[in-house]
């Protein structure tokens, strides 16, 4: 059994933050007004670690880092349908292009981990958002918004960005 979950370690992280993250924006969004109706969650800039995550599950089983993810919509949509279209708006915008990105940008993978921050995670974070108070997952409550937006976003930039120097300066040692 151990010998299963080290190869599949990512897959495995990935899933528990994805399961966690889920709960957590759900359950116990710890709401802070940043500014007049303007909120905030402090998970979104955890978020940044499931995309990178969903990388090295991806370098690991391939195209079958649909199963983790088709889970994370499954759990959602259990939590509340609304909050389910919201995942599946923003989530699977984001992994679909991500996917694209890690499948066929011919780079290495410092690069697309990079590229894929770049594109995947402003489409997510708007997806997801824009949805979550489209669907009126929480009644009265407001995250979409461009400071949210914004952080939500970058958290997922400086993440491919900190895995891209990182891979970087091992490989060009």
């Amino acid at each position: 059994m151990y010998n299963i979950v080290y190869k599949l370690r990512f897959t495995t992280l990935y899933l528990v933050v994805l399961i966690f993250l889920l709960l957590a924006f759900k359950e116990f969004p710890l709401l802070f007004e940043i500014s007049s109706g303007v909120m905030f969650t402090p998970w979104t800039i955890v978020s940044g670690l499931v995309y990178v995550l969903r990388d090295f599950s991806q370098r690991e089983i391939n195209h079958w880092v649909w199963l983790p993810m088709l889970t994370g919509v499954a759990i959602s949509w259990y939590l509340s349908p609304e909050y389910g279209i919201a995942v599946i708006m923003g989530g699977l915008l984001g992994a679909f292009s991500d996917w694209l990105i890690y499948t066929f940008v011919k780079k290495p993978f410092h690069e697309r981990i990079l590229l894929s921050a770049m594109v995947s995670g402003p489409m997510d974070t708007i997806g997801f958002f824009l949805s979550f108070d489209m669907l009126h997952v929480m009644p009265g409550v407001s995250i979409f918004n461009w400071p949210t937006v914004i952080i939500g976003s970058l958290s997922k930039i400086v993440a491919g960005i900190t895995l891209y120097y990182y891979y970087r300066k091992i490989i060009y040692k």
